[in-house]
């Protein structure tokens, strides 16, 4: 049996929830040695966040950018790598290109999907996916609209798959002590469109003043809509802690009574998992990705829908044990199904697969 030597490909500058997997899951592969390398920009978060990691910067400047092309072939052939893991579109089409070459020995190409799919893939893009090995999606609704979108049909020679994400397990939050003070609820996303911040604060701004006075609300995130979040909570009239950017979400989360996450859009979303893993209790908005991950009629509502996130929190708050004790009950569960080690076992697995002596299209 082959053993998998990975290289991990990013060519996203910024920060988010694909830069963060890749980071937990470049971590989980140098645990179990199979971690080759990986390839990131110099001057991105992933590089920054993966020293201590045999990280190595390539540019990865444009769709057809042959320097990245080139320094990627020379670090396969110095690294020995044997599957190529990409996260984003640059690093897939470098990743290809590069495999092309003579005297690439064979290698499995992966690419691994976060986001809803561009409809408008350009022709390099859609080349660069047929090229594939597999294409692994991190939900059933991301799968089933990925292949929609890409036409992805029997004449592929890729597959399309699903493997969850997985985290580093936080410790459980503990219970709450003191129930006289304020009900400690937040928001945890970037502060742009799409994350719902807006809903919480209508929602909120027609509850009672009783209820308001229950509460300490804080949003925690960076985004081009900071300012105008701000201003609308102060037009509402309601007190918001804007937090910031946090290095360690789980840290934030552990000091909430409430996590609401009222995305409009979300395709698996690592906040729900790392409250459902930390037994915090979730109040969710039902998009899809959320929903295939999280069922509980009590604490989700519709998406958009402010009437029914306000009446969900003010049952919360009325009488919140019902909910701390089934958020508990849920983090064993979720806790043995989304660990980092579940999720490496996952693609420890699906690398030996696609490394198996049977023919595997290119």
């Amino acid at each position: 049996m082959t053993h998998p030597s990975v290289l991990l490909l990013d060519e996203n500058r910024g920060f988010g929830g694909a830069e963060r997997h890749a980071v937990s899951l470049a971590e989980e592969l140098a645990r179990r040695e199979l971690l080759a390398g990986i390839g990131a920009r110099k001057d991105s978060w992933l590089y920054e966040h993966c020293q201590g990691l045999p990280v190595n910067a390539i540019g990865f400047r444009n769709e057809v950018d042959m320097f990245s092309v080139f320094s990627l072939y020379k670090l396969i052939k110095s690294c020995q790598a044997n599957v190529l893991h990409c996260i984003a579109h640059r690093d897939l089409v470098a990743a290809a290109l590069a495999r092309q070459l003579p005297g690439v020995p064979r290698l499995v190409l992966l690419k691994a999907e976060h986001s809803f799919p561009d409809n408008d893939l350009s022709p390099l893009f859609r080349w660069a996916y047929r090229q594939c090995d597999a294409i692994v999606c991190v939900s059933e609704v991301l799968r089933e609209r990925f292949t929609e979108a890409i036409g992805h049909g029997p004449d592929w020679p890729s597959e399309v798959c699903v493997v969850a994400n997985g985290i580093e397990l936080p410790e459980l939050a503990p219970p709450r002590g003191d129930e006289s003070g304020p009900f400690r609820v937040g928001v945890l996303s970037a502060l742009r469109p799409g994350k719902g911040q807006a809903d919480v604060l209508e929602a909120l701004g027609t509850a009672s003043a009783d209820l308001l006075e229950r509460i300490e609300l804080s949003f925690a995130g960076e985004g081009p809509l900071a300012d105008e979040l701000l201003q609308r909570s102060r037009e509402l009239g309601l007190k918001v802690n804007f937090r910031g950017h946090q290095e360690r979400p789980s840290d934030y989360l552990s000091e909430l009574d409430l996590c609401i996450l009222p995305s409009h859009l979300e395709t698996f979303s690592l906040v729900a998992l790392e409250c459902l893993c930390q037994g915090v209790p979730l109040l969710a908005a039902k998009s899809p990705g959320v929903e295939e991950l999280y069922r509980e009629p009590e604490m989700t509502f519709a998406v958009g829908d402010t009437r029914e996130l306000l009446q969900r929190f003010e049952k919360f708050v009325s009488n919140p044990e019902p909910a701390r004790q089934r958020a508990r009950q849920l983090a064993l569960e979720y806790r043995g199904d989304f660990s980092r080690e579940a999720m490496g076992q996952r693609y420890h697995d699906l690398y030996q697969r696609l490394l198996s002596p049977s023919p595997v299209a290119h």
